[in-house]
């Protein structure tokens, strides 16, 4: 029931127009509507402390950020099935920060970190209304990000097109 939502509003301050601007971390165990695209989510998520897994519906998405990542000198794991993608396997020689996977990798990704998932990985999933909105012909992809959710130290399902309260009850809730 929608009621049962809590709301917390974010204010930006003044002539902001990325988040790493005026926050160093993303909200925890959330939903994140950041209102806007192209206002720096996954880029907040790199360049914050910590560990993060960036799950993303798509692998031109995947492309886009790591190609993003070599040029500001970040080092990021691409988990894909397509060309310069990564596996999952070789997952236990990454020393960085930062993996990225398509929504199908989720649940193997999680799988491969094992405990430390739990400890030491917070969980971005960037284009979260997907989850909604592409549920009926990418189920196995959807419930393997709703199956890792709790996989994680903490996660942020974050979009800047939200669905309804009522269209997440039934899929996330």
């Amino acid at each position: 029931d929608s009621k049962d939502v809590e709301v917390e509003t974010i204010e930006v301050p003044e002539g902001c127009k990325y988040l790493t601007e005026f926050m160093s971390e993303l909200p925890a165990d959330c939903w994140f509507d950041k209102k806007s695209t192209g206002c720096g989510m996954t880029s907040l998520a790199i360049m914050s402390k910590g560990k993060c897994v960036i799950a993303l519906p798509y692998i031109s998405a995947i492309k886009g950020k790591t190609e993003w990542c070599r040029q500001n000198g970040y080092d990021v794991f691409p988990v894909h099935s397509s060309e310069g993608g990564r596996r999952v396997e070789d997952l236990d020689y990454f020393t960085g920060d930062t993996i990225l996977c398509t929504y199908d990798k989720l649940a193997q990704v999680a799988k491969e970190l094992g405990i430390a998932a739990r400890r030491d990985w917070s969980l971005l999933v960037d284009e979260a209304h997907t989850l909604v909105s592409k549920a009926d012909f990418r189920d196995k992809a959807v419930d393997s990000v709703i199956q890792s959710l709790r996989m994680f130290k903490q996660f942020t399902l974050g979009t800047a097109t939200p669905p309804s309260v009522e269209q997440l009850i039934g899929q996330l809730r």
